[in-house]
């Protein structure tokens, strides 16, 4: 495997895991081997990954890592059970926010379109009205270094938290402008350094 294989099962970005592998104190933190072991199914054994003592692996480990959630169709009638992942993208400022998590530990909803990896809900204002607090998105990660649409609405995992936001272009090619739909709310500039995945809106279902 490499770097971006480690980059892409973790949903961190390649700058951020290369740093750790690397030795980089900022970046190699228990957080990151936690994040890490719970990305390859807790295979190894956290006090080793830590400290080096003890066994490897864990003996609770099958010692293979788990493959990405894939969709699952429940019927003839195009509908696909997607993971609710248990927290909230803001419409509005970041907060604390992980994207380890596992499939057992999701609801599921139904999709009406196939090709996405979960749904979320919305907290906060800053969307609306496209994209009111309380209402679900349906999102697919994308490969942020190969293409971004200028215009469309993504959801960001930072090391920071999560937020969903329109993303612009910047004089910096390394970072991206957040826009929010309701004008009293400002933009801002997101590193995608700090970026561990990138995630197109595909479809909001809420309630009238």
């Amino acid at each position: 495997h490499t770097k971006t294989d480690v980059a892409n099962i973790m949903h961190a970005s390649r700058p951020n895991v290369t740093a750790a592998l690397n030795g980089d104190s900022k970046f190699l933190t228990d957080n990151f081997l936690e994040r890490f072991n719970v990305a390859f199914d807790n295979m190894f054994n956290l006090k080793w990954l830590m400290t080096g003592e003890g066994d490897m692996l864990s003996s609770t480990s099958s010692a293979q890592p788990q493959p990405s959630v894939k969709n699952e169709r429940v019927a003839d009638n195009e509908a696909y059970k997607v993971p609710l992942v248990p927290i909230s993208a803001l419409a509005g400022s970041l907060n604390d926010f992980s994207l380890s998590v596992k499939r057992d530990d999701c609801e599921t909803v139904i999709s009406p379109i196939k090709d996405i990896d979960m749904a979320i809900k919305i907290s906060g204002d800053s969307m609306e009205p496209e994209y009111p607090s309380g209402s679900t998105v349906l999102i697919k990660k994308i490969n942020e270094h190969a293409f971004l649409e200028w215009g469309k609405v993504y959801v960001l995992s930072t090391c920071n938290g999560t937020v969903i936001k329109r993303l612009m272009p910047t004089d910096d090619p390394n970072k991206v402008l957040c826009e929010s739909i309701n004008p009293k709310y400002p933009p801002f500039e997101v590193s995608l350094e700090h970026v561990y995945g990138v995630y197109i809106v595909m479809m909001c279902m809420s309630f009238k």
